[in-house]
């Protein structure tokens, strides 16, 4: 299995948590796993990777391949969504 379709494998696990905030949001999970800082992408991503931490117990690791980023980034982005949104948030 090569990592886009590991990619979508993630995906479906998790759609039905992910769908909804791409709805709210208007965006697509593409834009997220581009390499874009774009501040609404930023937040996004963050809110999501939140939610497959503390919602669905996920580890860092395969939050990471979900969005084809290394387990460090997903760290900084909870870390950055606990500093504006407070730790006790669960998304």
């Amino acid at each position: 299995m090569n990592s886009e379709e590991a990619r979508r494998e993630l995906y479906e696990e998790a759609k039905s948590l992910i769908d909804p905030l791409l709805e709210k949001y208007g965006c697509t999970f593409e834009n997220l796993c581009a390499n874009s800082r774009a501040p609404l992408y930023a937040v996004v991503r963050q809110e999501i990777y939140v939610r497959l931490r503390r919602q669905r117990g996920w580890h860092l690791a395969k939050i990471g391949r979900l969005f084809g980023k290394h387990h460090a980034t997903v760290i900084n982005a909870i870390k950055r969504w606990d500093e504006v949104h407070g730790k006790q948030d669960k998304a």
